[in-house]
């Protein structure tokens, strides 16, 4: 994650989220505080967890199916699987693996922003 060719700021964000250190709702509720969660993009009741809202969310099954077609890549259904067994394995000195790695960046950003 740490390349030229990707932004510092989305870097640190995806270092962040590698270690659980991003301010979702089950990370919240961890540290004590209480609150009601629910992914608001999902119809069903899921907790807001990381894991939940970057790779098993219905909106973003989608995009990391379609991903994983594009790329031919396994899919990926949590961080340590997204970073290690697809983006661990690819040489980022390629153009493929600089534009692999730059799309699954970008679609983690995208999916945090929104």
């Amino acid at each position: 994650i740490w390349s030229s060719f990707i932004p510092t700021r989305i870097a640190f964000f995806i270092w962040k989220a590698a270690f659980n250190g991003i301010s979702v709702d089950k990370n919240i509720q961890h540290r004590g505080i209480s609150l009601a969660s629910k992914c608001r993009c999902c119809p069903n009741s899921n907790i807001e967890s990381l894991k939940h809202l970057m790779f098993q969310g219905e909106v973003v099954t989608n995009s990391w199916g379609y991903f994983s077609n594009v790329f031919n890549l396994p899919t990926c259904w949590d961080m340590p699987s997204l970073l290690d067994n697809n983006l661990g394995k690819i040489n980022i000195n390629t153009h493929f693996g600089m534009v692999t790695t730059t799309i699954a960046a970008l679609t983690l950003w995208h999916i945090w922003l929104s």
